[in-house]
């Protein structure tokens, strides 16, 4: 019986030192997986099924954290009407977030323009059909050498080297018909263009004017380019189609109340034609 005992009692120190053996090995495979994952992940990793994860870029007044901008506000009022999940917004700079679409981190991506003179064969994604409004894309050059869409097309219709620098959010230069040079940091580009390092600066209105008066540049002329359907960047790709028809859907209803064009206003607007060196600063 003592024997018996003792070997019973053998048996139960080697079970429970085995399963915490297990234990600990669990506790550090989740330790190291929870170090390798990226935050993107782990979050991907806790969505339910029809959550989507939206990758915004960060733009100022617009899209400044999860919980701040314009746009945040529109992404926010589609996720109030799509009834089949929640939509999970995060910030990034702008050429990453776009990257995160193309590498399969995130479902979608906002803003891009749609530009019809280029094909979305060419590109590494598509854009959602229903556009969340119109957005005006304005050059920034300086006053001593003021450059023109239609300087543009005249170099780019003449072929050979390009002869202008023009900065452009990083991540679209691909939407353009001209070589472009992508840019990171929207107040250093505006920087450039008054210290003449390059020819121009082409982005949205409304954001870069915001950033011209909190740098209070006189020497930059304002021209209007072109006005795009403001877009959302998908998949291609059956993923990419189930995301078009709930973010068509969302857009469609918020059009149909009307919310969409308050929300839409704080946004982006026609062409201003106002002009730094005309201002009091």
């Amino acid at each position: 019986m003592a024997k018996t005992g003792f070997i019973m009692m053998m048996v139960l120190i080697c079970l429970c030192f085995c399963g915490g053996c297990e234990r600990t090995k669990n506790i550090a495979s989740d330790n190291t997986t929870g170090g390798d994952a990226s935050a993107n992940e782990t979050k991907k990793a806790g969505m339910k099924t029809g959550d989507l994860l939206a990758s915004m870029a960060e733009l100022p007044g617009l899209a400044e954290t999860p919980d701040k901008g314009a746009f945040v506000d529109l992404v926010k009022a589609m996720d109030g009407v799509y009834p089949d999940g929640d939509i999970i917004i995060e910030i990034f700079p702008f050429a990453r977030s776009v990257d995160n679409v193309i590498n399969g981190k995130a479902d979608f991506h906002v803003p891009t323009l749609r530009n019809p003179e280029i094909s979305e064969e060419n590109l590494p994604y598509r854009t959602v059909t229903e556009s969340m409004g119109t957005v005006v894309f304005v050059l920034y050059s300086h006053i001593d050498n003021v450059l023109t869409k239609a300087a543009i097309d005249k170099a780019t219709k003449a072929g050979g080297e390009f002869p202008y620098k023009i900065e452009v959010p990083g991540g679209l230069g691909g939407n353009f018909l001209f070589t472009t040079i992508p840019s990171n940091d929207l107040s250093s580009s505006m920087q450039k263009v008054a210290n003449k390092r390059i020819d121009a600066v082409l982005w949205a209105q409304e954001e870069s004017d915001l950033t011209l008066r909190e740098l209070k540049i006189k020497t930059i002329r304002r021209n209007h380019y072109a006005d795009f359907d403001d877009a959302i960047i998908i998949p291609k790709g059956p993923e990419g189609d189930k995301t078009n028809r709930i973010l068509s859907g969302a857009l469609k209803t918020l059009k149909t109340s009307g919310r969409q064009k308050a929300l839409y206003s704080k946004i982006h607007l026609p062409y201003d034609d106002w002009q730094p060196a005309d201002m009091k600063w």
